[in-house]
C-alpha cells in the first residue's frame, strides 16, 4: 500500500488533482501491485520502482499501453478480480488527464518524421499529374510495406539499389508515352512551339522551370534550372538530337530525389526551442497527399507562393476543398485499403469446389468495390465514419446481391439500397471483410475476432505461443465437433486461454456468414458420412466480462457502446496515414483531442481532417534529434 500511495502521490505533484488519486490508491494496491512490481513484472510495468526520481513522461509509454488495456477490459485479467465499471472509469479518466499534462518547461514537441518516398500509388498519380501520362507501376514496382496500417511511412520506405533501377525503367517508359501522345507532345513543347520549334536553351528553360517547380513541389533556385539546362547541353554534346535531348532532362526531373523523396526540413528562420514550422510549401505537400496522393494542385501552390498556409484556417479551407475533389477517391482506395486490409480480396484463396460462386465473372470486383466505394461516399457526403460500424444502407449490384441473398438493386453497378435488417450494415457484413478473415475452406473466428480487435479498436493480441497445435483447415471433419467445440478444447490450454477469451467469441458473432460472406443458419454435414444432418448454428457468443453477443446484430451493439474507443482507433490511423510517422506516448492527448471534437461534431469524416490539419505534428517538426521523443 505505501508504493502505491506514494507512486499517486508522484502523480499529483505533476498538478493533477489529487482527491482523485486518493480514491484510486486503494484500486492499485488490489488490482495492480501484485502483478506489477519487482524485477519480473507483468509488461515491464514495475510500481514499486516507477516513481523512485523518475518522472510520470519517463514511464508514459509502458502507461500508455496500460491505459488502453484497462479501457478496453483486458487488464486487470480475467483470472483477477474485475473492476467495477465506475471504478474503471474513474481510473482511465484521471490517468487520462494526467498523461496529457506537461511538466514544468517541456517542449510541446510535434515529433519528427522520417524522410518520405512516394508510395507507389503516390508515384503513380503524380507521374500522371506533372506529365499527363496514364501509369500503373503495380507490375514494375514492389507492393509498399504495410506498417501501422498504413503504406507510407518513411521508416518502411528504403530506396535499395533494385528499386532505384526499377524507377530508372519507369522514366524511360514514361517519357516515351509522354513523347509518343500528340497532345503531350505538344503540351510539353508549347514554350518551343511558340518560337517556332525551335527546340535551345531558352526554350529548354521555359519548358523545364514550371516543371521542375511542379515535379519538386516548391520554388527552384537559378542554379537548380541551369543544371538541368547544362544536362540538355551536355546531350547534344553527345550527339542526341534535340528533342533527345529534352527527353533526358525530363527523365532526370523523374529520378530527382526532390520528386522521388517528401523531403521535409521547416523554417529554420521560425526555429523555437529546437521546433519549427513546416514552409508554406511543405504544408501544401503534406496536405494534398494525405487528401489526394499526389502533387498540390494550382490552388494550393497558389496559396504557398502568397505564404497562406501558415494560417490553420487557410490550411482548412484547402482541406475542405480537396475533400470534395474526385481526388479524395484515394483516401479509400490507399488509406483505407491499407487499414482495413480488404484490397486482398482481389487475390485471397477461396476453395473453388465449396465455394464456387466466388469466382463468378467480377465478383471479386464487385467485394473490393463494396467496401472502397462504401468508404469514398462517408468521405465524399461527408457522413460519421461510425457507419463503418454500423449503417442501415450499403452498396450492392446483382452479383453481391445474390451472394447476400438480398433483392438486386435496378441498374448497372453498384446502388446504394437500403438495408431490410442489421445484420449487412457496416464493415462487419460486406464480404471483402468476410473473407480475408477466413480460410479458403472455412471461416475463422479467431481471424475475425483479431481483426475486430486490431483494426477497430486498436488493441493487437499478443502472437500466439510456439508449438500451439493448429485447429483443421475444413470445419467439415468426421469427428462431429463443431468449430466452436475445437475452439473451447484449444483454449482450454492456459497459455491460449487468455486471448482466446476476448477475440473468439467476436467471431462467433460472425458465424452466420460462411466463408465468403453468404449468410447461412446451419453448419454444413461432412461430407464423407453418409446420413449426417446439418446442426444449427450458433451465433452466441460471451464476453470475459459477461456481456452476450448475440450473433451481428449484438455485436455491433457491442461495438457501438466502444464508439470512443473506436473513433480514437480511427483517428490514430488517419494521424499515421496524414503525418508519416504512427503516434507515439506524447500525441495521446492530441489524438483524444481530435477523437473527442469529431465526436462531438457527430464524427464526420472532416472533422477527424480538419482536426489532424489544425494540429501541431502536423503543421511543425522538430528540427534536430533528442528532446522527448
Amino acid at each position: 500500500m505505501e508504493r502505491a500511495t506514494n507512486f499517486l502521490a508522484g502523480l499529483a505533484l505533476l498538478g493533477a488533482d489529487e482527491a482523485p488519486f486518493d480514491r484510486l490508491a486503494p484500486l492499485v494496491e488490489q488490482h495492480c501491485v501484485a502483478c506489477h512490481r519487482g524485477a519480473g513484472a507483468k509488461g515491464g510495468l514495475d510500481l514499486a520502482a516507477a516513481w523512485d526520481g523518475r518522472s510520470l513522461r519517463a514511464a508514459g509509454r509502458g502507461w500508455s499501453k496500460a491505459l488502453a488495456r484497462v479501457a478496453a477490459g483486458t487488464m486487470p485479467p480475467t483470472s483477477e478480480t474485475p473492476l467495477a465499471p465506475e471504478s474503471r472509469a474513474e481510473f482511465t479518466a484521471a490517468l487520462r488527464a494526467v498523461l496529457a499534462q506537461r511538466e514544468p518547461g517541456e517542449v510541446d514537441d510535434p515529433g519528427r518524421v522520417t524522410l518520405r518516398r512516394l508510395s507507389r500509388v503516390e508515384y503513380d498519380r503524380s507521374v500522371h499529374d506533372l506529365l499527363g501520362v496514364a501509369w500503373d507501376s503495380s507490375a514494375l514496382f514492389p507492393a509498399d510495406l504495410i506498417a501501422h496500417g498504413v503504406d507510407n511511412l518513411g521508416d518502411v520506405m528504403a530506396l535499395p539499389p533494385m528499386l532505384f533501377e526499377k524507377y530508372v525503367e519507369a522514366s524511360r517508359v514514361v517519357v516515351e508515352r509522354l513523347f509518343a501522345d500528340d497532345a503531350l507532345r505538344e503540351r510539353l513543347l508549347a514554350p518551343a512551339l511558340a518560337r517556332g520549334g525551335v527546340v535551345d536553351d531558352a526554350a529548354v528553360r521555359a519548358i523545364v522551370a514550371p516543371l521542375q517547380e511542379r515535379a519538386f513541389r516548391r520554388p527552384i533556385g537559378a542554379e537548380e534550372l541551369e543544371s538541368r539546362v547544362a544536362l540538355f547541353r551536355a546531350q547534344l554534346a553527345a550527339g542526341s538530337p534535340a528533342v533527345e535531348a529534352l527527353r533526358a532532362v525530363v527523365r532526370s526531373l523523374l529520378l530527382a530525389p526532390d520528386f522521388l523523396f517528401r523531403p521535409e526540413t521547416g523554417d529554420p528562420a521560425r526555429e523555437v526551442d529546437g521546433v519549427r514550422p513546416l514552409t508554406d510549401f511543405e504544408l501544401a505537400t503534406r496536405l494534398a497527399y494525405f487528401l489526394t496522393a499526389t502533387l498540390p494542385d494550382e490552388p494550393l501552390l497558389e496559396a504557398a507562393r502568397a505564404g497562406q498556409l501558415a494560417d490553420p484556417e487557410q490550411l482548412v479551407a484547402h482541406a475542405r476543398r480537396l475533400l470534395a475533389t474526385p481526388g479524395a477517391r484515394t483516401l479509400a482506395d490507399h488509406f483505407a485499403t491499407g487499414w482495413l486490409g480488404f484490397a486482398a480480396i482481389r487475390d485471397v484463396a477461396v476453395d473453388i469446389r465449396r465455394f464456387g460462386r466466388f469466382f463468378a465473372g467480377g465478383l471479386r470486383e464487385s467485394l473490393y468495390e463494396q467496401v472502397a466505394g462504401f468508404f469514398a461516399a462517408i468521405v465524399a457526403e461527408d457522413r460519421s465514419v461510425t457507419e463503418l460500424l454500423d449503417s442501415d444502407w450499403t452498396l450492392l449490384d446483382a452479383r453481391l446481391a445474390e451472394l447476400y441473398g438480398l433483392p438486386a438493386p435496378s441498374g448497372p453497378g453498384l446502388q446504394r439500397v437500403a438495408l431490410p435488417d442489421r445484420r449487412r450494415g457496416g464493415l462487419l457484413g460486406m464480404g471483402a471483410v468476410l473473407t480475408v478473415t477466413s480460410f479458403p475452406l472455412r471461416t475463422s473466428p479467431v481471424l475475425r475476432g483479431k481483426w475486430i480487435l486490431e483494426t477497430l479498436l486498436d488493441e493487437p493480441p499478443p502472437p500466439p505461443p510456439a508449438n500451439v497445435p493448429q485447429l483443421p483447415k475444413d470445419d467439415r471433419q468426421d469427428d462431429a465437433l463443431t468449430l466452436r467445440q475445437r475452439l473451447e478444447q484449444h483454449r482450454a490450454a492456459p497459455a491460449c486461454a487468455g486471448c482466446h477469451a476476448t477475440m473468439d467469441p467476436l467471431g462467433f458473432a460472425l458465424e452466420n456468414f460462411d466463408a465468403i460472406g453468404g449468410w447461412r443458419e446451419q453448419h454444413d454435414a461432412p461430407p464423407d458420412a453418409p446420413g449426417a444432418q446439418p446442426t444449427p448454428l450458433d451465433a452466441r457468443a460471451v464476453l470475459p466480462d459477461g456481456t452476450l453477443l448475440d450473433g451481428p446484430a449484438g455485436l455491433k451493439e457491442w461495438l457501438g457502446a466502444r464508439e470512443l474507443d473506436f473513433l480514437r482507433t480511427f483517428t490514430r490511423r488517419l494521424f499515421t496515414y496524414a503525418v508519416g510517422r504512427p503516434p507515439e506516448f506524447l500525441d495521446d492527448a492530441t489524438i483524444d483531442a481530435i477523437a473527442l471534437a469529431a465526436q462531438a461534431d457527430g464524427a464526420r469524416f472532416s472533422a477527424f481532417v480538419e482536426g489532424i490539419v489544425r494540429s501541431r505534428p502536423f503543421r511543425y517538426l522538430r528540427a534536430a534529434e533528442g528532446g522527448t521523443r
